[in-house]
C-alpha cells in the first residue's frame, strides 16, 4: 500500500509535502466478488449472506492494504444515496413492501460481522456455517456437504496479481468451513470474454454509480441481464423489486422521490447478497507540496486539481 509505506522521504518528515485526506461525498465504487447466481451452488441468499460473512476483511485490511480501507456498505457508500443508517420511508416502502424485506435492511442497521482480525474468528465462522446449515449444508469430516454428499465447491476466477491476494486468503478461509474453492488466473482477454457470455461461478467485479444514477442501473442489475449477454449483470440478478426501484427512480419528478427510489434499489443490492463486499478508502489520498492551498470545503466528488492555488 503505497500511500501507507512510500510516502516516507524528507519533504514529507520536513513539512513540504502535506498528505491530506479529502473525503467525498458521492458513491464509493461498489467491488467485491460476485456471485453467478445463474449457477445452482449460489442460488440460495443464504449460501450468498453465509460466504459474505465468512470473509474476513479485517484480516485482510491489516495485512494486505496497511489498514487504509473500511468496508464498502452498499451499492452508493458514503453519499446521500446509500440506505446504510436510514430507515425506509413510505416511498421506499411503496416500491419494497412494508414485509418485503427483514427489519434489518428496512431500518438500515444490517452489517456483516466484523472478525478479530486473526483470518480464522471461530465465532464468525461458527455463524457462517450456522447460516449454510439453514440452507442444508453440513460439515462431515471436514468437508461442507449437502444432502446428496456433495461437497461445497466452486471457481473463483481473476485476472491479475492483486485480486489473487485478496483471493488466496478467501480461499484460506473458506478451506476452514469445508468449501473446496479453485482460484483460476487468466489473462484480461479471456476473462473478458468469461465475463461476456457469464462462464464463471465467481469473480471480482466493479459498478461505479454517481450521485444521478440513470439507465444504467438496468444495465448493471436489470433482469433482462440475467439471460442477455454482455450486460454487467454480472450476479444474474432477476428481481421484479429491483427493476421496479429502478423504473421509479427514471419516473421521478422531484429529488425526494428520486433518491427515496435510489435508496429502495440499494437496500433490495444489499438483501440480495450478490457479491462479497470489498473495501473503500472513503475519500482521496493527496499529497500536495506546502505552498499548494486547496479550500476547506471540497466538491461533492472529492479531490478537484482546478480548486487549488499557489500560495505567496
Amino acid at each position: 500500500m503505497r500511500w501507507t509505506s512510500a510516502y516516507d522521504f524528507p519533504a514529507v518528515s520536513e513539512g513540504k509535502v502535506i498528505k491530506d485526506f479529502v473525503a467525498q461525498r458521492s458513491p464509493a465504487p461498489a467491488s467485491g466478488f460476485a456471485f453467478n447466481t445463474r449457477r445452482k451452488i449460489f442460488e440460495d441468499v443464504r449460501v450468498r449472506e453465509a460466504l459474505a460473512m465468512a470473509f474476513d476483511f479485517e484480516w485482510a485490511n491489516a495485512n494486505l492494504f496497511g489498514k487504509a480501507y473500511k468496508r464498502t456498505c452498499g451499492y452508493f457508500s458514503g453519499s446521500a444515496l446509500s440506505s446504510r443508517g436510514k430507515a425506509a420511508d413510505a416511498a421506499e416502502l411503496a416500491i419494497i413492501g412494508a414485509d418485503g424485506l427483514p427489519p434489518a435492511y428496512l431500518d438500515g442497521s444490517y452489517e456483516l460481522p466484523v472478525s478479530d482480525g486473526s483470518g480464522r474468528d471461530r465465532k464468525v465462522l461458527r455463524a457462517a456455517v450456522g447460516k449454510l446449515g439453514e440452507a442444508g449444508w453440513v460439515i462431515k469430516d471436514g468437508k461442507l456437504l449437502n444432502a446428496a454428499g456433495e461437497q461445497f465447491a466452486f471457481t473463483l476466477t481473476i485476472t491479475n496479481k492483486e485480486q489473487e491476494k485478496i483471493a488466496l486468503h478467501f480461499q484460506n478461509t473458506l478451506d476452514q468451513i469445508g468449501v473446496k474453492t479453485d482460484v483460476r488466473l487468466v489473462d484480461a482477454a479471456q476473462f473478458a470474454s468469461l465475463q461476456k457470455t457469464y462462464d464463471y461461478d465467481m469473480i471480482p467485479a466493479t459498478w461505479f454509480n454517481s450521485l444521478s444514477p440513470g439507465n444504467e442501473q438496468k444495465l448493471y442489475f436489470g433482469s433482462a441481464g440475467k439471460t442477455t449477454e454482455g450486460t454487467r449483470n454480472y450476479p444474474g440478478i432477476a428481481d421484479p423489486k429491483i427493476d421496479a426501484a429502478i423504473e421509479a427512480m427514471l419516473a421521478a419528478k422531484s429529488r425526494a422521490d428520486f433518491e427515496a427510489a435510489v435508496r429502495a434499489e440499494d437496500r433490495l443490492l444489499v438483501a440480495g447478497h450478490y457479491t462479497i463486499p470489498f473495501y473503500d478508502a472513503g475519500g482521496q489520498w493527496v499529497a500536495r507540496w506546502s505552498h499548494i492551498g486547496r479550500p476547506d470545503n471540497q466538491p461533492l466528488p472529492g479531490f478537484e486539481a482546478t480548486t487549488l492555488w499557489k500560495t505567496p
